[in-house]
Parts: C-alpha cells; sequence; structure tokens
C-alpha cells in the first residue's frame, strides 16, 4: 500500500498538486478501468478542478468527484443492519421530548444552537469512555441528558451521522479503489475525521493533501495533521515553499453604497468590468444567504452574464398547496384571529368568519371556547356556528403517536390527503413513537418542518458551474484559487458572524472539554481516535476543536481569500447612519491598504449605480424600469410604481377609502383597484366603543330605511340603556356557559360606550324643536361628486319634515337637513378646533362628501354637524358653504390622481396576502425607510405644485 501525506504553504500550490494528481489517475484508471475516487469539503472546488481538467480535455471515465456526504452515501450502500440516520427535524423532535422535563436556565428548549451543542457533547461521550466519577458535578446534568437523548434515539430505531461514521470505521473493508485523494479539508473539520479516515482502509494508493498550519489556526491544524500521521503512519511532507507567508495584493479596492439594492448592482457592475479585463475567476463571497446574495443574482441576470449561484434561493410551494400551514398557525396561537385567517383559505367559509369576528369583536377576547360559545347564541345561524365548533384544537401535551392520529384525522376531513399520507411516512421512520412524549408546540415544529416542500433554486443565467464569475459562500470560497475576489457585505455581525458563540450551553461544552483534556482517557473500541499510538497526546487538541472554533475557521477562510492578486472590499454604509458598521476585517484591510496607498481605493456614488438598458419585452421593460425608479431616492414615487392599468373614469369609492386614501394611500388603492381589503386586525377597545355607541343610537329610529320622530330626551336614555344590557346580558351568557366570570376590562369598556352614547343623545337635543325627524344608518349609492362615484352611509339624519314616501329618484326634495357624523376616539372637537377652520382635511373632506351626498337626493339646505362625547353641544352645527364646498373639489382631484398615477409609495400595514407567492403592486417592495421618506417628500411637492 502506498500512503503520503502533503501540505502546502498556499492554495495555489495545493490545487496544481492535487490538478496534477487527479489528471494521472485519471488516464490510469482509463487504462485499467478500476475505480479512482477525489474527497473534496464543497462542489465549488470540485467544479474548479473539472473545469482546469476539461480545459486540457481529461477524460474522466472511473474518476469520482465526492464531498463527504456524497461518500458517507457510497459508504453506507450495500450495508446491512445499519440503523437509519436521524434527520435533522428528527433529532429535534426527540431532544424537545427529552429536554421536556429536564428544569435548568442554560437550556433554551427551542434554539437550533443547543442542539447542536447536545451532539457535540454526545459526540465526545462515544468517543470518550468517561465514567461518571470523572465528569465535573456541574456537568453531569448535560452529560445524563446528552445519554438519555442516546437510548431514545436508539429507541426509535435511528443513530447520528457521527455514529454511523463509526460504525463505518469498525466494519472491515476490502480494497474498493486502486487510488484517492482527499483534499482542502483542515482542522475546522474534525467531526468528519472518523468518516475521512475510512480512506485509509478503502484504497490502495492513498494521498492526503492538508493546508500547513498558519500562525491563525496553529493549534487546531496542527493537531489535525499530527492526527493524520498517526493514522498513516507517515510524516508529512511539503509542497512548495517552506513556510506559510503573507501576500500582498497586486489590486485592492474598497467598495460602499447607502443601501443592498445599491450595493448589488455595484459589484455586479464591477464582476462584469473584471470579466471584461480578461479574469480568469472571479468569487463574489457572501457570509451568508440573503438579500444581497439575490440581489446579486438578479443584477447579473439583468446584464445577461452567464455565473454560478452556489447558493441559490429557498422557494417554497403556491401557499394554495400549504394550506396546512395557517392551521398549524392556528394551533400554535388558538385565536379567533389565526382561526379566522385560516377559515379564509377553505371554502364557502365566509358567513362562518363573519360570525368568529362578531363574537370576537363583542366579547372583546380572541379566546376560542369564549367566542364559540358566543356565536352559539346566534339561533338563526345554527350552521355557521356548527362549522365554527368542528376545529378542535390539539392537547397540550400528549405522545407524537397520539399527536399524529388527530392531525391525520383533521387533514383527511379537510381533504388534504397528500399532507396525511406524508405525515404517516415521517411517522413510520420512528419505531416507538408513542414513547415520545411531546408539548403541542414542538410536536407543531416537527409537523412544519416534515410538510415543507422546499427546494434550492438558481435562475437560468446562474446555473453555469464553469462560469467565470461564481456567486459562492465564504467557506466555499476559501478552498479554491481565485484571480479576482470580491468580498460582499462586509458588514459587522456577517463578516465575522457570531456563529455558535451565543449559545447559552458554550460554557457548558468548553468546561467538558477541558475536563476531558486533564482526564486519563481511554477510548472505546470502535473511536477513530485508536491508532494503536498513545492517547494521551490528543489531550491538547480536544479544547481547540471547540474553544473558538468559529472564528478560527472564519479568521482562516478570510486570509486565505485575501491571498487573492486582485481584491474588493465591500460594505454598506449609509451616509450619518451608525446602524451601518463595518466589520472588523473590513476595517483591517482599510488601515492596511486603504490610507497607506499601497493599494487603491475606488469611490463609488451614493446614488444608484449606473444601470444599462437590456432590450426586453414591453410589460418586462416596465416592470423593470418602475422597480429601479422605485429604488432611487432621487426621484419621486413615480406613474408606473404599481404596473396596472387603473380602470375607466369615472371611480367608485367610499366616503371611507376616501379618508384611507390620505393615511394609507397603497392599502387604499389595492382595495379599489384589486378587491383587496385592509388586513382584517383585532379590533381595539376604542373601535368596539364606537361600534356600540353607534348601535345603540341606531336604536331611536326603527328601522334605518324609515324616518320617524326624534324621540324626546329620556325615552333617548330608555332605549339606550336597554339596547346596552342586552349586550351586556348576551356576553355574559357566553362566560358563564365556560364557567368563567365577566372580565373587568369587559365591563369597564361597556359603561365607558354607555356613558358615551347617552352623551352623544344628549346633544341630539339641541336640533329637536327645529328638525324633529330622524332617520339612522341610512345608506346612500351612485353619488357622482367631482372624479367619482361615492357610496356611502349616513350615521344619523335629521329632517324638518318628512321625505316622500316615493323616494325615487330625489327622497330629501325641498328638506332642509342636518347630517350628523359620531366621532367617539380619543380625539375630542368643538367649534374652534382646527376641524373646522380648513386644516383637518381628511374630516372635512368626509363631511363635505356626506353633505353633497344629501344634496344629491333633493334637499334644499344640507348642515353638517360632528357630535362627540365632551363637545360643545351648542355649537355643533355648522354649514358648510358653496364655497367651501368648491374648496374640497381640487383635493379630489388630487385623490382621483393619486389612484390613478399610484404616485405615493407605501405607507401603513401592508395586506398580508401580498408575499412573494402572488402579483402584487411595486409600491409593497419594501425599501429602506431613509430612501421612503426622500422619495415621499419628493413626491408630495410634486402633487402640491400640480394644485
Amino acid at each position: 500500500m502506498s500512503r503520503k501525506l502533503c501540505l502546502y504553504t498556499d492554495w495555489e500550490t495545493g490545487f496544481t498538486h492535487a490538478t496534477r494528481w487527479v489528471e494521472q489517475a485519471a488516464q490510469q484508471s482509463f487504462l485499467d478501468e478500476r475505480q479512482t475516487a477525489v474527497i473534496f469539503p464543497n462542489s465549488v472546488v470540485a467544479n474548479q478542478l473539472r473545469k482546469v481538467l476539461a480545459s486540457r480535455g481529461t477524460t474522466f471515465m472511473n474518476v469520482h468527484f465526492w464531498t463527504p456526504t456524497a461518500f458517507r452515501k457510497r459508504m453506507l450502500h450495500g450495508l446491512s443492519g445499519l440503523l437509519s440516520i436521524a434527520s435533522y427535524k428528527e433529532l429535534h423532535l426527540i431532544a424537545s421530548s427529552v429536554a421536556a422535563d429536564w428544569v435548568s436556565d442554560k437550556w433554551s428548549r427551542s434554539t437550533e444552537t443547543d442542539l447542536n451543542i447536545l451532539l457535540r457533547v454526545l459526540g465526545l461521550l462515544n468517543n470518550f469512555e468517561l465514567v461518571h466519577a470523572q465528569v465535573p458535578k456541574e456537568l453531569r446534568n448535560i452529560a445524563d441528558l446528552a445519554k438519555n437523548f442516546h437510548k431514545v434515539l436508539r429507541e426509535q430505531g435511528l443513530q447520528t451521522v457521527s455514529e454511523a461514521d463509526c460504525c463505518l470505521v469498525s466494519h472491515k473493508w476490502q480494497k474498493k479503489f486502486v487510488s484517492l485523494l482527499v483534499f482542502g479539508f483542515h482542522g475546522g473539520y474534525w467531526s468528519l475525521f472518523p468518516l475521512l479516515s475510512l480512506a485509509h482502509q478503502t484504497t490502495e494508493k492513498l494521498e492526503v493533501v492538508l493546508e500547513n498550519p498558519s500562525e491563525t489556526s496553529f493549534n487546531l491544524d496542527r493537531s489535525w495533521i499530527e492526527s493524520w500521521e498517526r493514522l498513516m503512519d507517515v510524516k508529512a511532507t511539503l509542497l512548495g515553499g517552506l513556510e506559510w507567508k503573507k501576500r500582498s495584493f497586486d489590486h485592492v479596492e474598497f467598495l460602499t453604497e447607502p443601501t443592498t439594492y445599491n450595493l448589488a448592482w455595484a459589484i455586479a457592475l464591477r464582476a462584469s468590468k473584471m470579466v471584461v479585463e480578461g479574469a480568469k475567476t472571479v468569487a463574489v463571497v457572501f457570509s451568508a444567504y440573503g438579500p444581497l446574495s439575490r440581489e446579486v443574482a438578479l443584477a447579473l441576470n439583468r446584464l445577461r452574464l452567464p455565473y454560478f449561484d452556489g447558493i441559490g434561493h429557498t422557494c417554497l410551494y403556491s401557499p394554495e398547496k400549504n394550506h396546512w400551514r395557517e392551521w398549524c398557525i392556528f394551533q400554535e396561537a388558538p385565536t379567533a384571529q389565526s382561526l379566522s385567517e385560516f377559515l379564509a383559505l377553505l371554502p364557502d367559509q365566509v358567513q362562518t368568519i363573519d360570525l368568529l369576528r362578531e363574537a370576537s369583536r363583542e366579547t372583546l377576547s380572541q379566546d376560542i371556547h369564549v367566542c364559540t360559545r358566543f356565536a352559539s347564541l346566534h339561533g338563526d345561524r345554527e350552521k355557521d356556528w356548527r362549522k365554527l365548533s368542528s376545529f378542535s384544537l390539539l392537547p397540550e401535551r400528549s405522545s407524537l403517536d397520539e399527536f399524529c392520529k388527530k392531525t391525520t384525522g383533521e387533514f383527511i376531513r379537510l381533504g388534504w390527503t397528500k399532507e396525511a399520507d406524508c405525515l404517516l411516512a415521517c411517522q413510520t421512520r420512528l419505531q416507538r413513537p408513542d414513547r415520545l412524549l411531546l408539548k403541542r408546540d414542538a410536536f407543531l415544529c416537527w409537523l412544519q418542518k416534515a410538510l415543507r416542500e422546499k427546494y434550492q433554486l438558481q435562475d437560468p443565467m446562474g446555473s453555469h458551474p464553469y462560469a467565470t464569475i461564481q456567486l459562492v459562500l465564504r467557506d466555499q470560497a476559501a478552498l479554491c484559487p481565485w484571480t479576482h475576489v470580491i468580498l460582499a457585505g462586509m458588514n459587522a455581525g456577517q463578516w465575522p458572524d457570531s456563529g455558535e458563540q451565543n449559545s447559552s450551553l458554550t460554557p457548558v461544552i468548553l468546561n467538558l472539554c477541558q475536563s476531558i483534556a486533564t482526564t486519563d482517557i481511554k477510548f472505546p473500541g470502535n473511536s477513530p481516535f485508536n491508532m494503536g499510538k498513545n492517547p494521551s497526546a490528543l489531550g491538547h487538541c480536544i479544547p481547540s476543536l471547540f474553544q473558538k472554533e468559529q472564528t478560527v475557521t472564519q479568521r482562516r477562510d478570510f486570509q486565505s481569500l485575501c491571498k487573492a492578486p486582485n481584491l474588493v472590499a465591500t460594505a454598506q454604509m449609509r451616509n450619518n447612519d451608525v446602524t451601518d458598521c463595518p466589520s472588523v476585517w473590513f476595517s483591517e484591510l482599510y488601515e492596511r491598504y486603504g490610507k497607506t496607498g499601497e493599494g487603491f481605493r475606488t469611490h463609488f456614488p451614493s446614488s444608484q449605480p449606473y444601470v444599462p438598458f437590456i432590450a426586453a419585452t414591453s410589460p418586462d421593460k416596465l416592470v423593470w424600469k418602475a422597480r429601479t425608479d422605485r429604488l432611487d431616492p432621487t426621484i419621486p414615487f413615480g406613474r408606473w410604481e404599481f404596473v396596472a392599468p387603473p380602470p375607466s373614469s369615472p371611480l367608485e369609492i367610499t366616503v371611507a377609502d376616501a379618508e384611507r386614501i390620505w393615511k394609507e394611500p397603497a392599502i387604499a388603492w389595492m382595495k379599489i383597484f384589486l378587491g383587496v381589503g385592509p388586513a382584517e386586525m383585532p379590533e381595539s377597545s376604542t373601535t368596539r366603543v364606537g361600534t356600540w355607541v353607534h348601535r345603540w343610537l341606531r336604536n331611536l329610529c326603527v328601522s334605518a330605511a324609515d324616518w320617524a320622530r326624534l324621540p324626546d330626551k329620556s325615552s333617548r336614555r330608555e332605549i339606550i340603556l336597554a339596547a346596552s344590557e342586552g349586550t351586556r346580558t348576551a356576553v355574559e351568557k357566553s362566560y358563564r356557559a365556560i364557567q368563567r366570570q365577566l372580565p373587568s376590562y369587559w365591563t369597564l369598556t361597556w359603561k365607558q360606550a354607555q356613558s358615551f352614547a347617552v352623551e352623544c343623545s344628549n346633544h341630539l337635543e339641541t336640533f329637536r324643536p327645529r328638525f324633529p325627524y330622524i332617520s339612522t344608518e341610512h345608506s346612500f349609492r351612485n353619488v357622482r361628486v367631482g372624479p367619482f362615484i361615492i357610496h356611502g352611509r349616513w350615521d344619523l339624519l335629521l329632517s324638518t319634515r318628512l321625505p316622500e314616501s316615493d323616494p325615487a329618484p330625489y327622497p330629501f326634495v325641498n328638506t332642509s337637513m342636518v347630517v350628523v357624523d359620531y366621532k367617539t376616539g380619543k380625539r375630542s372637537l368643538n367649534a374652534t378646533s382646527p376641524l373646522f377652520n380648513g386644516r383637518d382635511t381628511r374630516i372635512k373632506m368626509q363631511l363635505s362628501l356626506y353633505t353633497q351626498a344629501a344634496l344629491a337626493n333633493g334637499a334644499l339646505q344640507v348642515d353638517a354637524a360632528c357630535i362627540a362625547p365632551h363637545c360643545n353641544a351648542g355649537q355643533n352645527c355648522i354649514q358648510l358653504s358653496s364655497k367651501e364646498l368648491e374648496e374640497i373639489q381640487p383635493l379630489l382631484l388630487s385623490i382621483g390622481r393619486i389612484l390613478r398615477e399610484g404616485v405615493f409609495g407605501m405607507r401603513g400595514k401592508l395586506y398580508r396576502g401580498f408575499t412573494s407567492y402572488n402579483k402584487m403592486p411595486l409600491a409593497t417592495l419594501p425599501i429602506t425607510q431613509d430612501i421612503l421618506e426622500s422619495k415621499w417628500e419628493l413626491t408630495q411637492k410634486n402633487l402640491l405644485a400640480m394644485g
């Protein structure tokens, strides 16, 4: 057998050596038809090597390029008797079950990091046989938890990846490969050592090529190399130079932009320029997947540059197929709001939703039991109430088997057979699901991970593995030689990132490692560290496997990338904004090269970089131009921001729409043009007070469609008290049915509404002598006002005489009237309020629309009055003159222009349904607050200038 261990001082030397080895092995395997394999840390390295070999005409017949995962799968294939490897979601499920009763302030059961720590503790206990007395007292709890976790895992017929690797090591292997190369692994890959050690048993000719330790990671890599020397029983030899040296750059640039979008375009344009200048390999390196990586990919698509997206972007299937997700949200937080959002996805549930929302508003509660009981009091809506009560809740705690039975039954009832089958398939992987006791939240977390269908997607332009431009992660890029490197988004928290060091259990594992390092270690028989040598020599390296491991690895990656001849460091930096801070590594580079003049520093303008307009189809041009203009802070919001043609004139809106357009114009636009109403939010107590006041005052008239004489003050009080008492009785009955007391906050809110209603009623006494007739909540439709056709409803109409019995076409002919609008919010109104001197545009416009609607129905003269608690009753009647009505016309024209041109940007909360799944107005595209405010100011100036 031939064994060789080589070290390289720089990646160019190591990569050249690996290329030569593969080229020779490929020629030999082609001749003797025997298998040869190469194991790389990731596929990016393999792609780069294939690209070089393909350019030389090398044939890859009988040569396998494997990542560790592919190598493990190949070795496990055909072996019988091995337990299945647990998926991450299954490990999380079992850990949740095991730790459910374990009380510790160090264990945050929901964090992914703590599961990783638990697996590391378990790996240590599997590789080092520590007796109970050798484990420090403060660490015995976590050690016992890890052992219990391992026991339950075995009971369910599963094992961890590290256990599977240890089983492979203990297996007796024949020589499967004539030659095998292990290339590019360093001390940060300690967890893969058992798997990689299989290469020693399965090949006749083994060569391992590793990086010579640098000063940054000397302890970690020195221990790693010593382990390989003991395994292969050879001494490492050095390739190339004698030692690692810092390399000076040929070219350095520093690039900053104020927004993610601008930075992405600047990076894409810089990469394209590198290609034009003849760059052989360009790596655009990111710390993690995020908005920046996605925007860079979109920019390269727009530039029509072939590239390879080694990151991709995660896509979920259409929400039409994922109604079960809303069901899970409802089960996690069973409220009236979550149930109504789930019901909205099901067919024929509109009336049921209305009933549920009404129950929630009346009871001032989101409690499902209270709302369901209140809904049952509607005897005329028994069918809707039965639909509502058919949705049961999962228990707070039960076995996995019981949870699955109840969930499967519910899925089948709802017609989700595919999801039910998938759930059963996931359950059958566990041999004893009845032994796993879980809380409901833990089960639902597992369920969503088990049923979620997602996939990594690459754009067509980003699916070229041998392209010059490669979008890669930091750990992928650090293992390849590049001629040009762009470090993307070097902001604090990303380069380096915080990693696992924020875990609450990190001190636990560090202490356990230290105890192992200072203990007489005993290795189990199948441990990969049992090499027949002195095992205690491994003790000094154990803490270095974990202590600051993430930072050391990231620092090594950064230094490897900085060896590229041409380097561009980028960061997002806004002017006068302390929220965007450069990382320490960006600062190091700038201190070294940005100020000394040894490199070049490029300033890009703070505004959006020039983007060449590529020929495309007409709709694409409009969409792209709208999107580009939207993210440019130097221009107002544009005509095609929504990219949807407005309907023909005139526009039909309600009075509420006209008021909303000033506060939340995008939401009003979606409602008017797309038919999508604003998001249903839990109603506040203030809003409910207003609803009760309006409803109780409605009873002052027999019917909203009829007219009657205005009752006197005492009669009005009796009517209001009777109506309010009916509301209280119905709500109290629903609470008592589930053995609960009526909450004090409900009683206080109800008393406040009752007081407000009586007070508003008392103010009507001022009008009773002149206007003895009343109609409440009278609706009007198809009233032409300026550029609109208005629909709405008056709160209260007071008239000098009974209107004509035949309402068509002018029901208020020859009648003087008062239009009354109730205001029960927090704001108090009086005659000297800005409302009546023109500054409160929204309310004045609302009164104007009500007045013009009454005039359009034949009234001779119409006064407008706002009635609110604690206001001056004697000065409520305010007549809007014809001049004042004319002043409203420009405002209405402005509203029409805003709606038609969509030149207002995003204000207020978005409707939840506008997500990445649906077609949406570009005005819903999120942009940073500073750009939003700049564009908003420019837009409003333009609107004011237009009159």
